[in-house]
C-alpha cells in the first residue's frame, strides 16, 4: 500500500491510503492554476482536515511503500499527529 504525505507550509498532512498520489499532485496543480482551493486529508483515522492551497503555498509531497493493506497504527506516528489547527482542537 502506498502512502501519501504532503508538507504544505511546513506542516505534515497524510493523504487518504486509497488516493494515488499522481491524482492527487495533478489534482493540487489543478487547484494552484485556478487561484487555489482546498485539498481533504486526513490527520487521524476518526478526523479530516481541509488545507487550503495556492500559489504562495510551499509544498512537497512524500510517498511511502508500507507493508500490508490497513492503515491501522497511522494514527499513532507523529508526524500524522501535527496540525496547523491543533489551536483550535475542542476534543
Amino acid at each position: 500500500m502506498l502512502r501519501t504525505r504532503l508538507i504544505i507550509d511546513g506542516r505534515d498532512y497524510l493523504m487518504p491510503s486509497e488516493d494515488d498520489p499522481e491524482t492527487v499532485m495533478a489534482n493540487i496543480t489543478a487547484l494552484v492554476r485556478a487561484g487555489g482551493g482546498f485539498v481533504e486529508t486526513v490527520r487521524t483515522l476518526d478526523r479530516t482536515v481541509s488545507v487550503f492551497v495556492s500559489s504562495g503555498a510551499s509544498m512537497s509531497v512524500e510517498v511511502t511503500e508500507i507493508e500490508g493493506d490497513s492503515p491501522e497504527g497511522l494514527a499513532e506516528e507523529a508526524w500524522a499527529m501535527h496540525s496547523a489547527f491543533d489551536a483550535y482542537d475542542l476534543e
